[in-house]
């Protein structure tokens, strides 16, 4: 059976629309992750995670999301990013953004308090609702030397013989 000319067509047509939607795909990625200060001292200094995020592509990304679980020994102080807010539940930091345009940068940073002396790892990762063909670049690890705290005090101070002669 031959298919006439316009149901070829119609079919094309129809395969056009979906194929865009089906099979697309953008490269997120994270370009920097970097802690500051690094030493800090336990319980007393904050460290700030800068995180750069970006879409590698020329298709805007839909739904793309960063998530950093809080290090083991680390409490929530505060998040901000580019062109979206971030929020903490359950331990988890997550940057969100409906759009990410196209071959963009956005920065994000979070700060946290450690509660806990020794070596504080902290692992971010982006993600988008389209496939990521270059998932390499999709994670990236910090991490931040966390020194104990000394706490010193001077109980009585006396001087002798007094007066001094």
């Amino acid at each position: 059976m031959k298919v006439p000319v316009l149901g070829r067509l119609a079919v094309v047509v129809i395969l056009a629309a979906f194929a865009p939607a089906a099979f697309a795909q953008v490269d997120m990625g994270i370009s920097s992750f970097s802690d500051s200060p690094d030493p800090v001292t336990v319980s007393i200094d904050t460290v700030t995670y800068s995180i750069n995020v970006q879409n590698l592509t020329a298709a805007p990304a839909t739904n793309a999301s960063l998530t950093l679980p809080l290090p083991t020994g680390a409490t929530f102080v505060s998040a901000t990013a580019t062109g979206t807010t971030c929020t903490e539940s359950a331990g988890t930091v997550t940057c969100a953004w409906a759009s990410f345009p196209a071959s963009t940068t956005y920065n994000v940073s979070i700060v946290v308090t450690p509660t806990t002396a020794g070596a504080m790892s902290a692992t971010a990762s982006i993600s988008a609702t389209e496939s990521d063909p270059v998932t390499a670049n999709n994670t990236a690890t910090t991490t931040t030397t966390v020194n104990g705290s000394i706490d010193m005090a001077i109980n009585s101070f006396t001087d002798s013989p007094d007066p001094v002669t």
